[in-house]
This record gives C-alpha cells, sequence and structure tokens, in this order.
C-alpha cells in the first residue's frame, strides 16, 4: 500500500515519518542494473554509515556513479529540504578510493 503515491513520494514520507537514530547501507557487494531481482552484483567493498539517511543515500549514489537526477527521490529530498542533500560531511576512506561506475537500472540508460 506504500506504492499508492508512487515511488519516490512514498520514499519521502518514510524519510520525513520515521525517526532515523542511524542509517546503514550493505555495499559490500553492490548491485547493478536491473535490481533488486535481476541486477549484476558489484564487488564494492563498502559500508555507508551516517544519522542522515538522505545524505547516506545520495552519497552512495554518488560513489556508484551515478547522478543524483537519475533518482527522483534523491532530487525531490533536495528541493523539499528533506535531510541534507547539499554539505555532506564524509569521514572515513577517501571517497576516491570507493568511487565505481555502475549501470544503471535499464529505464535510466542513455
Amino acid at each position: 500500500m506504500i506504492h499508492v503515491n508512487g515511488l519516490p513520494l512514498s520514499i519521502l514520507g518514510v524519510y520525513q515519518l520515521l525517526p532515523c537514530v542511524i542509517s546503514v547501507v550493505d555495499g559490500i557487494i553492490g548491485m547493478e542494473g536491473d535490481g533488486p531481482l535481476f541486477g549484476n552484483p558489484v564487488p564494492h567493498g563498502l559500508l555507508a554509515v551516517g544519522r542522515d539517511p538522505v545524505s547516506v543515500d545520495i552519497t552512495c549514489t554518488k560513489l556508484m556513479g551515478l547522478s543524483i537526477e537519475s533518482v527522483p527521490h534523491l532530487e525531490l529530498a533536495g528541493w523539499a529540504g528533506i535531510g541534507q542533500a547539499h554539505r555532506i560531511e564524509l569521514q572515513g576512506v577517501a571517497p576516491e578510493r570507493l568511487q565505481r561506475s555502475y549501470k544503471p537500472p535499464p529505464s535510466e540508460q542513455s
């Protein structure tokens, strides 16, 4: 029933409604292409943790080599001021060492 407003707006609702103590993304093995069922695994070696799920998702999207504009809920979150979309402070391994180039989902390929 969460998809009644469309996936991007539903994700924004989750960002706003659920209190977040910590957001964790397991990207040790990522997935590119037509995920989550038909994508291809990508050994990435990434574990991202933060207090703001929007900034964690934006950071992971960038580390996958994808644009924020290609992910509707992240672009909307930045526009609406939900979470921290612009001034993200990173700690740990330098982002350049974690950068990969994932194939986008089929609907986003040019």
